[in-house]
């Protein structure tokens, strides 16, 4: 019993820290974690968390998406950082580069949401 509680327990804060993942990564993107930079994987469902940075090299762009259903298309030869996501906000840095924003409306009349670039 007590095996299953801690499983419980640590699957619950394991949820909350990985929420947003990188997914669709086409050329050559690179991810910060653990102060390494790290080749993303095509077609491989990468976790990230608050302070993850991500370069494209030129022909290259990757896709990330949030818990509330908003994503960002990272382009060609960008350098972003992702500061923080919170239930109702995502906050993140273009240093440059484009981006592109899908953001999911907020439906919900006793939050306030946002998304901030």
């Amino acid at each position: 019993m007590k095996g299953v509680l801690v499983f419980v327990i640590f699957g619950i804060v394991n949820l909350n820290l990985y929420s947003a993942y990188l997914y669709n990564a086409k050329g050559k993107v690179y991810y910060k974690a653990d102060d390494k930079w790290i080749l993303a994987d095509e077609n491989k469902k990468i976790d990230i968390k608050d302070g993850t940075e991500i370069t494209t090299e030129r022909a290259s762009s990757v896709e990330i998406y949030f818990k509330d259903g908003s994503k960002v298309k990272i382009g060609p030869l960008s350098y972003y950082k992702l500061v923080e996501e919170s239930e109702s906000n995502v906050s993140s840095s273009l240093i440059i580069g484009k981006i592109r924003n899908w953001v999911k409306k907020n439906t919900r009349g006793d939050e306030m949401g946002g998304f901030l670039v």
